[in-house]
């Protein structure tokens, strides 16, 4: 978000995308109005400019949703799109690049109005394969390797670290509060958990409710559900939300977002073939303060061994 809005200051048409559509309505929310920026995540990008060229779209409310039409119909509409209009920019900043599937960089790339002098570029980070796809770029862009984790702690960065495959990172964060693993097996214990942990960290704390998320591996078939109760405590999946709510969202949807605090419950039903991506990306959320519920087997599965206070260096 500072790239593009530095690229906006300094004269250039620039649009912000990325695949999930959580984080784009977060992004637009933050950047507030910028001129020459535009923050749409791709799948809004292709419908708004289909529309503006008169494509016809499919009907955004039909039930099942077809499966190709993100995959191919609204990239498709794009392009057809781009052919009839002359809306372009000057600049494109991708987040979170590992979600986009190949047949939509011809497209995106499209959309810039001068091919050799426009400006790209595309955050990724191939620890948050969530969606199974394999990761490819643009050909002629040159990779720059951040290695600073910028948004934990380090006690939250060693947790994290079991999860992580790539070239070292240096967490810059405070040492911070030990992360905290809560037992609990069936959907009542997970429910009376949470009840105590929130009345812990509102109550007696002083969080804001607006500063927690609840992340799930489903808040469809999980044990917490959007607009419930646990407790006294009323569970959203509204972002904007009045402040008493406390979000609850999975951890597809909150990938590329952050919390103060993010309390990870109800992952006992990940598959072996996802849990490490969808681990790594809740327990990474979190900046100040994790908690986790879950099974015994499961906390044992997440638990870095032998990892010593500081959250720095594994104990010898």
């Amino acid at each position: 978000m500072e790239k593009a809005r530095r690229l906006a200051e300094e004269g250039f048409r620039v649009l912000l995308t990325c695949y999930n559509r959580p984080l784009a309505d977060y992004l637009r929310r933050s950047a507030g109005p910028v001129e020459r920026l535009r923050i749409l995540n791709f799948h809004q990008l292709c419908w708004e400019l289909a529309e503006q060229a008169g494509i016809p779209l499919p009907d955004p409310h039909a039930v099942p949703v077809p499966p190709e039409l993100f995959t191919s119909t609204l990239p498709n509409a794009l392009l057809d799109a781009l052919d009839r209009i002359e809306d372009r920019f000057d600049a494109v900043v991708v987040d979170e690049g590992q979600d986009f599937l190949d047949t939509w960089w011809d497209p995106l790339q499209l959309c810039l109005a001068d091919q050799d002098r426009a400006v790209l570029y595309v955050f990724h980070d191939d620890n948050q394969q969530l969606y199974r796809r394999v990761p490819t770029f643009p050909r002629g862009l040159v990779e720059i390797i951040l290695h600073d984790n910028l948004r934990n702690t380090q006690r939250i960065h060693a947790a994290i670290s079991k999860f992580y495959h790539g070239e070292a990172l240096r967490a810059a964060g405070p040492e911070g509060r030990d992360v905290e693993w809560i037992a609990a097996g069936s959907t009542l214990e997970i429910e009376q958990a949470l009840s105590r942990v929130l009345h812990r960290l509102v109550r007696e704390e002083s969080v804001a409710p607006a500063d927690i998320v609840v992340l799930v591996s489903s808040s469809r078939t999980g044990p917490l559900k959007k607009d419930s109760v646990v407790g006294v405590f009323e569970l959203t999946g509204d972002q904007n939300a009045e402040p008493g709510k406390v979000l609850l969202e999975s951890i597809r949807r909150f990938k590329g977002l952050e919390r103060q605090v993010v309390i990870v419950a109800g992952i006992d039903d990940l598959v072996p073939e996802d849990e490490n991506g969808m681990l790594y990306v809740a327990l990474s959320r979190a900046r100040a303060h994790l908690v986790v519920i879950a099974t015994a087997g499961t906390i044992s599965r997440c638990q870095v061994p032998n990892v010593a206070r500081s959250g720095r260096e594994p104990s010898r």
